[in-house]
């Protein structure tokens, strides 16, 4: 149920099923099944405890790897984790439990119970406890550290936390030593008090929409697609058209299916909004973190369920380039290979009878910087992500022809950048001399993702060239104002887009 609703939910924003208690039960019942085989049998048979005390350090070690290659550099989950990643970790984690609670101990058993793991332990719900909100609230915006020194902080105040709630709450409560005026009075008091600390700590940052930058208030630019930043840019390609007789109108509004991974989905609010705002055009989202051709590699059947689902006449994607290292396709270390990759998607998506006219790719924005400054690799990483979004960008308008008059290639990307750059902010659309304090900042705080600003400029140059080329009525101007600019979408993980200012 959960892998059925990551493939076909409308948002596709696999984070979401993530955080959803009924698609994360598989933790919790991991541990639950040891505890009752523990309870059922308090010792193993000896030929089990010896095969635990070689699967406990073999799970461990299997952990550590996920641990290392599980994250994108944006610190979110790949997405093969949501394919069954985290189940397997859950079990892996809970074969380490098994082997490390034998009374008769392993090598992996006396290594972790040396008295600073051990003593980790012991504090451990503390820190599961206190960490959240210490992380929502230390953030990068709000110190001004980069990711080694802020990350220390955290980890720092979250030990110091849990510690002495350990000592000053959980213990006194679970020994019962608290008495009098302490356990009547204090110890509730404490409780309220921590309670409203949380509150204090994580709603803001969660629910406060004057705390997310926005849209700009200033009614866009009118007249040719030359005026709007990003859009016209599509010359020399053979124009997709629709089936002959197909006359689009409210009743029958063309129908579009957006396709990517969560760049694509942070702009699909704004898209969605512009499009309908034709009063001659229905969306329907289908994205997924960290999508490709190469990290799911399960797309050629998803990709035709999805069309058999929605019935687009026109597919609009784009995503990141598949990045899985130099040995797997992918458009920078082997454009070749990639190119035939995407050609075969391509075909699938135009597959006879799916009724699908057309398919666009519009230009992947290039990223800022993706790692703190002051590591050592930082300029090559940035190097190479800005390298391969090129490469990306490349091979996907030679789609336009390899299938003309099918597949289009739409250059919008530079509707977010300034004088050509990458840029953060943005003055407001027509008052490119504004002050600094007017600016409106268009990238969340990762450098890669879209804030409402970002998602409503790079909407606009794709509305913009859609209308010229399928001949769509002019959008109701108040579309890039709407309820979808207040989506928590934008402000996931909390304070993405923050309401500042150069």
């Amino acid at each position: 149920a959960g892998l059925m609703a990551l493939l076909f939910h409308p948002g596709g924003d696999p984070t979401r099923i993530y955080y959803g208690t009924d698609t994360r039960l598989f933790d919790l019942m991991a541990g639950v099944t040891v505890a009752f085989l523990a309870a059922a049998r308090p010792q193993p048979v000896l030929a089990a405890r010896r095969a635990l005390h070689l699967a406990g350090p073999a799970a461990a070690a299997a952990l550590a790897v996920f641990w290392v290659t599980a994250g994108t550099p944006q610190g979110l989950p790949r997405r093969w984790m949501f394919d069954g990643g985290f189940l397997l970790c859950a079990v892996l984690a809970a074969v380490v439990v098994a082997d490390v609670r034998l009374l008769e101990r392993g090598p992996w058993a006396r290594l972790v119970s040396s008295p600073p793991l051990h003593f980790l332990g012991i504090i451990s719900y503390g820190v599961y406890l206190w960490h959240w909100p210490i992380f929502v609230y230390l953030t990068a915006a709000r110190t001004g550290w980069s990711t080694a020194p802020l990350d220390l902080v955290r980890i720092a105040a979250t030990l110091v936390a849990a510690t002495a709630s350990y000592y000053l709450v959980e213990r006194p409560i679970r020994q019962k030593k608290l008495r009098g005026a302490i356990r009547f009075g204090l110890a509730p008091l404490a409780g309220v008090a921590t309670a409203a600390a949380l509150v204090i700590a994580t709603v803001p940052a969660v629910a406060d929409p004057s705390a997310v930058a926005t849209t700009a208030k200033v009614a866009p630019p009118s007249g040719a697609a030359a005026t709007v930043a990003g859009a016209g840019g599509f010359g020399g390609q053979v124009h997709i058209t629709l089936p002959a007789g197909t006359d689009l109108s409210p009743a029958h509004p063309l129908r579009v299916m957006l396709l990517g991974d969560s760049v694509m989905h942070d702009a699909s609010f704004a898209i969605t909004a512009a499009l309908q705002a034709t009063g001659e055009a229905t969306v329907v989202t289908h994205t997924v973190l960290g999508f490709g051709l190469t990290t799911s590699t399960n797309w050629p059947t998803v990709i035709a369920g999805l069309i058999a689902q929605s019935h687009p006449q026109l597919i609009i994607g784009s995503w990141s380039w598949d990045n899985n290292g130099p040995t797997r396709p992918n458009a920078l270390h082997q454009p070749a290979a990639y190119t035939a990759l995407l050609r075969r998607a391509v075909k699938v998506m135009l597959a006879p009878g799916d009724g699908v006219s057309g398919v666009i790719f519009t230009q992947f924005p290039i990223a800022g910087k993706v790692k703190a400054s002051g590591q050592a690799d930082q300029a090559k990483d940035d190097k190479v992500r800005t390298e391969g979004t090129d490469a990306w960008n490349a091979v996907a308008a030679t789609m336009a022809t390899d299938f003309p008059g099918r597949a289009m290639f739409l250059p919008v990307a530079s509707s977010l950048l300034l004088d050509g750059r990458y840029s953060t902010w943005l003055p407001p659309v027509g008052h490119p001399r504004a002050p600094s304090d007017q600016w409106i900042r268009v990238r969340k705080l990762d450098t890669v993702h879209l804030c409402p600003e970002g998602s409503a400029r790079y909407a606009r140059a794709i509305l913009t060239d859609l209308t010229a080329i399928l001949k769509l009525p002019a959008a109701a101007p108040s579309w890039s104002q709407g309820a979808w600019t207040s989506d928590p979408n934008f402000n996931d993980p909390p304070g993405a887009c923050p309401d500042d200012h150069p």
